[in-house]
């Protein structure tokens, strides 16, 4: 079952259970039988403590019941990220999904992104150029085999030994195509959503974060999330973040190549390169928080 597929289902079944807890909460009737995929504690945590947590609170929740959730965070991205690590932390094979952030439901906007996504590949043309911004600029940077641990933001090498650069113009024809590349959007969230998105990109929020004592579990959780994305490790994955000074995306390569995915491209521009050329947007939903907030 492919990505929207799964959205879809889970949407379907998300509402169905918040008109449920809605209905026992207007009845001030006593805890029910819990819907089969949000399985106790799952439901009377979200009820008894999510519901009545200080913002700014997230809850996520996987098909197989597994959940986590987060309050008291500065920001509702922050409180987004954590809900998430906290359940993909529980959820050993099922994909973890945004229900909540601060109280409002955020699942609907899973299928939102997924609709709106596919009407705009539909007429998606590629631009003249190949080329905007300053995604083909070099500065010098040697290209590194080493990931990037602090000063993320700055001047990359122009190529990455892990990957084939990819320029805005080759993406964009590859994702006006049918047989598209998995697209992965690696910048670190500020938000539970972004309203930029690359059309079809998967965000995942710590792909791109290099610290010594957390990558293996950073490597784990991105394994899993990988697995629930491409159905081979043969597919082709494009990796970007917001411009050419952006090291996230290279971290995020070295990452994957070294899980077995070797069908790497790096769309270097990002998303300046890519609104530059006047290329279309959409709003898209955190899907998967794989590194510790710091």
């Amino acid at each position: 079952m492919n990505f929207y597929a799964r959205i879809s289902r889970i949407v379907t079944r998300a509402l169905t259970a918040l008109a449920f807890g809605a209905c026992l909460f207007a009845a001030g009737a006593q805890e029910g039988p819990a819907p089969p995929w949000i399985k106790d504690p799952g439901l009377k945590v979200y009820r008894e403590k999510y519901l009545a947590g200080a913002s700014h609170k997230a809850f996520a929740i996987a098909e197989s019941g597994q959940f986590g959730w987060a309050e008291k965070r500065d920001t509702a991205g922050r409180a987004a990220q954590m809900a998430l690590l906290e359940c993909i932390r529980q959820a050993p094979t099922a994909r973890c999904t945004l229900f909540s952030v601060d109280g409002n439901v955020m699942i609907d906007f899973y299928q939102i992104a997924a609709s709106d996504t596919a009407a705009v590949q539909a007429r998606m043309k590629p631009p003249r150029e190949l080329t905007f911004g300053d995604e083909a600029k070099d500065t010098g940077v040697a290209p590194t085999y080493d990931p990037r641990a602090g000063n993320l933001v700055a001047p990359t090498p122009p190529t990455s030994p892990y990957a084939l650069n990819l320029s805005t113009g080759a993406l964009a024809e590859l994702l006006a195509g049918t047989n598209r590349p998995i697209v992965l959007d690696v910048t670190e969230p500020g938000k539970e959503y972004k309203k930029n998105a690359i059309p079809g990109a998967t965000w995942i929020g710590g792909a791109g974060i290099h610290d010594e004592k957390s990558n293996p579990q950073t490597d784990r959780f991105l394994a899993r999330i990988m697995g629930q994305l491409a159905s081979t490790k043969e597919w082709p994955l494009v990796v970007y973040c917001a411009d050419w000074q952006c090291w996230e995306a290279y971290n995020a390569m070295q990452r994957l190549y070294t899980l077995g995915y070797h069908k790497l491209y790096w769309y270097r521009g990002g998303i300046a390169a890519w609104t530059k050329a006047g290329l279309p947007v959409v709003e898209a939903p955190l899907s998967a928080q794989v590194a510790p907030l710091k």
